[in-house]
C-alpha cells in the first residue's frame, strides 16, 4: 500500500468500511457505491460482504495530549436499510457497543484483480480505529447520528473501579464455574453453569425462589393444605397476560393463573416461593404478565434458565442481549443466596426430585466472598 500511495497519481479508489456491533453479532457496511468484500483483520481472515450505505464520519482527530476527540457517525435511513439491518433492535440498543472503522484502497479488496495477497492472508489496510457508541446525538426519519468515544477515554472513571458494598458479595456469579475453561474464569464463584451442582440440578432466582421443572413435576397434581414438607402446592392468582399483539387476556390462563409454593413443613404455614420452568421450544408462544417477571414464562435453554421479557410467537432462541429473554437464574448477592446454593440438599417430594427447603449446615461457603463472616462462623 505504501508503494501505491507514493505514486504521483493514485488510481485505486479509497474505501471506508464499518463494522457495527449489535447485541446479537456484527453488521458490515461500506461507503462505497456498491457492496464489497474484505477479509477480517484477525485469523482466519474470513471474507465478509460489506453492504453499501451512505455513512458520514466526522470530528476525528489524532493528538498526543488533551482530551480525546469524540467523533460522530451518521447512518442514512431514507430507504430503511439501516433499520432493516438492525431487525428487532432499536438504536438505543447500540449504546455501549463497539464500532470499527477500516480504510483501504479498492485494489486491496477481496476478489478484486490486482490483489497481491492470498485468500488466507491478512488484509492490506490503513490502521484500524475502534470506538464505543456513547450516545445518540440525533435521530429522525432520514438518519441517525451517534456520538463515539475512544475506548481509552477514562474521563470521570474512579479508582479503584471495584466497590465493596456492605452485606453484598463482590464476586461475579458463576465467574469461576468449574465447568468452564480456566482461561476465561473471573472471581471465585465456582457454582457450575450446567446446574449439576452438589450432584443434582438446583436453580434459584435473585429472590432465592426455587425453580422446578414442569417435565418432572405435574402442575395440575400439586396439592393444597395437605402438602408435606418439601411438597409443592399452589394458590389462585388473578393475572393479566400480555399477548403478542399487545392485547390483554385475563381468563383461560390454565396453570399460569397461580402462585406456586414449596412447603417448609407439613401444612401450609411455612413455605417458600417456587417458579415452574419448561424446556425451550421454538414453536411455542411465550408470554409476559402485567404483574411482573415473577409470573413470566421461564424456559431451560443451553443449560441456562431464561425468563421471557417480551411476548413472542417462538423462533427467538434465548441469548444474552436478546429483546425477548433475560437470565432467570441470578444470584441475589447475599449470604443467603450463597447458602441456598452451596448447601442445597436433594429430596423427592410428592411429584418428583427437587431441592429441599432445609440446608446442609455441615457445608461451608466455597470461597471468601464475605471475609467478615468468618468471625461469626456462619453456617446457615
Amino acid at each position: 500500500m505504501i508503494l501505491e500511495l507514493n505514486k504521483q497519481r493514485v488510481t485505486s479508489d479509497y474505501i471506508e468500511l464499518y463494522q457495527l456491533q449489535t447485541p446479537e453479532g456484527w453488521l458490515y457496511f461500506t461507503t462505497h457505491e456498491t457492496s464489497v468484500y474484505m477479509r477480517d483483520k484477525e485469523t482466519p481472515f474470513t471474507n465478509r460482504l460489506y453492504g453499501s450505505l451512505p455513512i458520514e464520519f466526522t470530528g476525528w482527530e489524532q493528538k498526543s495530549e488533551g482530551t480525546y476527540a469524540r467523533p460522530a457517525i451518521t447512518f442514512a435511513n431514507i430507504l430503511t436499510t439501516f433499520a432493516d439491518a438492525l431487525g428487532d433492535f432499536d438504536n438505543d440498543d447500540l449504546v455501549g457497543l463497539k464500532i470499527v472503522r477500516r480504510k483501504t484502497l479498492a485494489i486491496h479488496l477481496d476478489n478484486v484483480a490486482g490483489d497481491a495477497h492470498g485468500a488466507a492472508a491478512a488484509p492490506t489496510e490503513f490502521p484500524v480505529q475502534s470506538y464505543i457508541i456513547d450516545r445518540i446525538a440525533s435521530m429522525d426519519s432520514i438518519s441517525v447520528t451517534f456520538e463515539l468515544a475512544s475506548p481509552f477515554d477514562v474521563s470521570g472513571v474512579m479508582i479503584p473501579g471495584r466497590f465493596i458494598l456492605p452485606n453484598s458479595c463482590c464476586w461475579s456469579y458463576q465467574g469461576a464455574a468449574t465447568d468452564t475453561p480456566f482461561s476465561s474464569s473471573a472471581g471465585a464463584c465456582i457454582w457450575k453453569l450446567a446446574a449439576d451442582n452438589n450432584g443434582f440440578t438446583a436453580f434459584f432466582d435473585a429472590r432465592n425462589s426455587l425453580f422446578a421443572s414442569t417435565a418432572v413435576h405435574t402442575l395440575s397434581s400439586i396439592g393444597g393444605s395437605a402438602a408435606a414438607a418439601n411438597d409443592f402446592f399452589r394458590t389462585a392468582k388473578a393475572l393479566t397476560r400480555v399477548n403478542v399483539n399487545g392485547s390483554y387476556t385475563t381468563t383461560g390462563l390454565g396453570d399460569k393463573a397461580y402462585d406456586y409454593w414449596q412447603a417448609a413443613a407439613a401444612g401450609t404455614t411455612a413455605f417458600r416461593r417456587m417458579r415452574p420452568y419448561s424446556t425451550y421450544n421454538g414453536a411455542t408462544t411465550y408470554y409476559t404478565f402485567l404483574e411482573g417477571d415473577l409470573y413470566n414464562d421461564v424456559v431451560l435453554s443451553g443449560g441456562t434458565l431464561w425468563v421471557c421479557i417480551k411476548s413472542h410467537a417462538g423462533s427467538q432462541t434465548p441469548a444474552l442481549g436478546s429483546k425477548y429473554w433475560k437470565r432467570a437464574d441470578i444470584c441475589g448477592k447475599k449470604l443467603s443466596s450463597c447458602a441456598i446454593r452451596y448447601k442445597s440438599i436433594a429430596v423427592t417430594n410428592a411429584t418428583g426430585a427437587t431441592v429441599s427447603v432445609l440446608e446442609d449446615t455441615t457445608k461451608v461457603l466455597q470461597y471468601g466472598g464475605f471475609p467478615a463472616s468468618r468471625r461469626y462462623g456462619f453456617t446457615g
